[in-house]
């Protein structure tokens, strides 16, 4: 594992798949998401050479040795304004921007060749946040020129429902929210229901019916992180920061701000990925929870809407966690949608 730290002292952690043997080659970084740190893509890893691929998988703050957040940044998380919300969301992107253009003048990456970002599950909320900060007034205009060429590509990949600011269906489920459990158990009951696989029926997927999606009765024994080792658990997983900073931005409070930054980030008349030039992609696969199979039926029609062209690609019989379960078929997908 790899560190990184900015010139206003934040660090963050990463792994990185190494160069290929190809001194020309792609380049995708990920951003995982809520209780699972980058060790969750470590299958990804050794494949990605022999694709001409590099991956580089960032440790948000607060997991894995990543600067955490300070006291007032918290506060703001959980008590904050609307404007403070923003505003600390704004800097995240921020952040996460000036560490990408480190890691090109650092690792010397060949930015003529794509680069393409990925958040998957919540970390689609801080690449939201990246891709918005083509317009903040702190991006040096140096590191926004070599970050429009390095960028070719957004990956929206398996977004809950949330970080779009759609309201959640009538009887809508997840551990997060079951105050019937300990609040020390929901993390752990979430890791094992958001990487289970569900049948939502070919009826209802095929007609994007909503009312029927299932939400309480993931296939038994399916669970991902039920078929991992402790050692692998332990070393992709940390489940106590949701509680502390990263459920509540799932939480309605938030969608204002969720809506707000989607619509700049890609549903504007001039959006930010027009600013930037990059293709974008939404990938999801059809096993997996609810909240993250709705989020594709609602934002196609908003793009639609907007006129925006945005390649949905349905990932059949695949859960939350392809990287895991399967990942040559995940590096496939990746690759597929830089081509």
């Amino acid at each position: 594992m790899s560190t990184l730290t900015l010139a206003n002292g934040i660090t963050y952690h990463y792994t990185d798949s190494g160069q290929p043997i190809e001194s020309q080659y792609k380049t995708l970084i990920l951003i995982h998401g809520h209780s699972f740190n980058s060790g969750i893509f470590r299958k990804l890893l050794p494949l990605a050479p022999s694709q001409a691929l590099r991956l580089i998988c960032i440790d948000r703050r607060e997991y894995n040795g990543s600067t955490p957040f300070t006291s007032e940044e918290l506060r703001i998380i959980k008590n904050g304004n609307d404007e403070e919300r923003a505003s600390f969301l704004a800097e995240q992107g921020l952040l996460i921007a000036l560490f990408i253009d480190g890691l090109i003048q650092n690792l010397a990456l060949p930015i003529h060749c794509g680069g393409a970002i990925s958040g998957w599950s919540l970390g689609n909320l801080y690449s939201l946040a990246m891709i918005n900060a083509i317009d903040h007034p702190k991006l040096p205009q140096d590191v926004r020129e070599r970050l429009k060429v390095f960028l070719w590509t957004y990956i929206i990949w398996e977004i809950p429902s949330y970080i779009l600011g759609i309201e959640s269906p009538p009887g809508s489920y997840v551990p997060l929210w079951d105050y019937d459990l300990p609040e020390e158990d929901r993390g752990p009951v979430f890791g094992t229901y958001i990487s289970s696989f569900f049948d939502h029926g070919t009826d209802v997927l095929a007609g994007h019916n909503i009312p029927l999606l299932n939400h309480r009765n993931p296939t038994p024994g399916t669970s991902t992180i039920e078929k991992m080792t402790q050692e692998e658990i332990l070393s992709s997983t940390n489940f106590l920061v949701g509680p502390k900073c990263d459920t509540i931005v799932l939480e309605p409070p938030y969608y204002g701000t969720h809506r707000t930054n989607l619509r700049k980030a890609l549903l504007d008349d001039i959006s930010s990925v027009d600013k930037w030039g990059m293709d974008v992609w939404h990938i999801y696969g059809d096993s997996c929870s609810w909240n993250v199979v709705l989020s594709p039926w609602i934002l196609e029609e908003q793009c639609l809407k907007a006129n925006k062209k945005v390649h949905f690609r349905t990932i059949a019989d695949a859960n939350h966690f392809l990287m895991w379960e399967d990942p040559e078929r995940a590096i496939a997908v990746l690759k597929e949608c830089l081509v």
